[in-house]
């Protein structure tokens, strides 16, 4: 497997990109829902760039440290209008967290910093493409 590493300044970079696209594209939201850990940094820089006070998170993964397993869901959904609702995550590997998202909120819209290409359908914006055998370090997670 390689290895990406990714500093702060790929990570605003990124950030950017997301919301240069979303812009482009039209999409104005209301709220955001992060996925915790990993979209806390890219929400929080996504919600100054796109002016939405309204950041929600919940705690739904899949990793173990790096091996992959079944969705957990640590506490409850937000009650969200999922209308004008923009999930949020560092990234989408094999999409099973983003499509168990989507099924809670299916009419909200998923932006992620890096897409790898099994789950990449899964994101309507994404700001950066890694192969499926890449393992992406950011900057948050580092000791």
């Amino acid at each position: 497997m390689n290895k990406k590493v990714l500093y702060w300044s790929d990570v605003e970079e990124l950030v950017a990109n997301l919301i240069e696209k979303i812009n482009n594209n039209g999409d104005v939201f209301t709220h955001i829902l992060t996925l915790a850990r990993g979209g806390y940094v890219p929400a929080a820089l996504l919600g100054h760039g796109l002016n939405i006070r309204s950041v929600h998170s919940v705690c739904a993964y899949s990793y173990q440290g790096s091996q992959r397993g079944d969705i957990t869901l640590e506490g409850a959904c937000p009650d969200l209008d999922d209308t004008r609702l923009l999930i949020v995550d560092d990234l989408v590997d094999s999409g099973e967290t983003i499509r168990f998202m989507r099924k809670q909120y299916p009419n909200a819209k998923v932006a992620v910093l890096v897409a790898k290409p099994q789950g990449e359908d899964q994101a309507d914006y994404y700001a950066q493409k890694a192969s499926q055998d890449c393992w992406i370090d950011f900057p948050w997670e580092k000791n």
